[in-house]
């Protein structure tokens, strides 16, 4: 992404978070969205951190600035709607298990048995392998993903992992 594209990427946020709100389902979104994001954010960084302090600089941080809360309003919004549809998975479960159907929560405890966390990755990383077999990366700094917990804690232990906090409210 490039400066003429700011309006663009805010266009596409809005968009994605309109989208998101006006929906009960999860949207779907680019699987670039949010590298799209950090790259830019970077390059605004970048721009601003050159010890200018004028009018530019000052707008670029305000763009920086709310570009990462529309990011993380998106993720809320995304995470909630998962966790959500988890709920409701786990109802069934809790009903079934009410019926007598044990079968069904073996085969469920079997396919989860990490839980997952929201992270910033802090450095470029290769990809690696999870806690729940799944492959993660590679990333680039500045990416936001979301993990196994045991996985983000290793990264946050070596800083090169911040974990974002949520709020669903």
């Amino acid at each position: 992404m490039d400066d003429s594209s700011t309006g663009s990427i805010l266009d596409r946020l809005n968009e994605y978070l309109h989208a998101e709100h006006e929906s009960e389902q999860l949207e779907k979104i680019p699987q670039s969205t949010y590298t799209d994001v950090a790259i830019h954010m970077r390059k605004i960084r970048e721009n601003t951190n050159q010890g200018k302090n004028n009018i530019i600089s000052l707008l670029k941080s305000k763009e920086e600035n709310l570009l990462y809360r529309l990011t993380k309003r998106l993720l809320e919004i995304r995470i909630k709607k998962v966790l959500e549809n988890y709920q409701k998975r786990l109802d069934k479960v809790e009903r079934s298990l009410a019926n007598g159907q044990t079968a069904l929560l073996e085969t469920i405890s079997e396919n989860t048995s990490s839980k997952y966390t929201v992270i910033r990755v802090l450095n470029k990383m290769p990809s690696t392998i999870g806690a729940d077999l799944g492959r993660y990366g590679p990333f680039e700094a500045e990416d936001i993903t979301v993990m196994p917990i045991d996985n983000a804690r290793l990264l946050f232990k070596q800083g090169l992992a911040q974990e974002v906090e949520l709020d669903f409210d």
